[in-house]
């Protein structure tokens, strides 16, 4: 899943910034790649949404409506990221200045740009960028990244993990016998 998310979210940002422009995924670095080409990086933290969670297991049936495979029920999952951008000197925030206009232009990735089981998915994959947080949790991000903080924004993505269908089902009885006896 989250590789699917990653990709969709780097084929949004290459809508809108060059395509020679590196989007990674992983640890904020102080100036890494800054000397080489510009890069967009993103730090990621997890959390589970409990809200609007499914509960229970869907039928998929065939056109003649025999169930052919059960669904586990889709989770969502918040994903946070911290996006800076290195570009050298004063290119730094036009490089994430871009990647707000970007990314503040959507509420969800378009289905389009959706990569993987993420493109088939009921649910959308969300966007809300910079959303509110005190100065003091971004501040600690960069403290636990031992790097200097620097221009920054946050954004929440929620995502569904789009389970696989369960297709080995017990074969569908061919008929059912009843009977009844008369008590004495």
């Amino acid at each position: 899943m989250f590789e699917d998310v990653n990709a969709s979210l780097a084929a949004l940002l290459h809508t809108a910034i060059a395509k020679d422009v590196a989007v990674e995924f992983g640890p904020v670095v102080d100036g890494a790649g800054a000397e080489k080409r510009s890069v967009v990086l993103t730090f990621l933290h997890i959390e589970r949404c409990v809200t609007g969670m499914e509960l229970d297991w869907t039928d998929v049936r065939d056109e003649k409506g025999k169930v052919v495979a059960r669904m586990p029920p889709t989770h969502r999952y918040c994903l946070h990221y911290l996006v800076t951008a290195s570009a050298g000197a004063t290119a730094d925030l036009e490089l994430l200045g871009s990647t707000l206009e970007v990314l503040g232009s959507y509420n969800a990735v378009p289905r389009a740009l959706s990569r993987g089981p993420l493109r088939d998915s009921t649910w959308p994959v969300a966007l809300e960028v910079a959303p509110a947080a005190p100065l003091q949790d971004t501040l600690d991000i960069w403290a636990a990244l031992r790097a200097d903080p620097r221009p920054a924004l946050r954004l929440l993505v929620t995502a569904p993990m789009v389970p696989a269908p369960i297709t080995s089902l017990e074969a569908t009885p061919e008929g059912v016998t009843l009977g009844a006896t008369r008590k004495q």
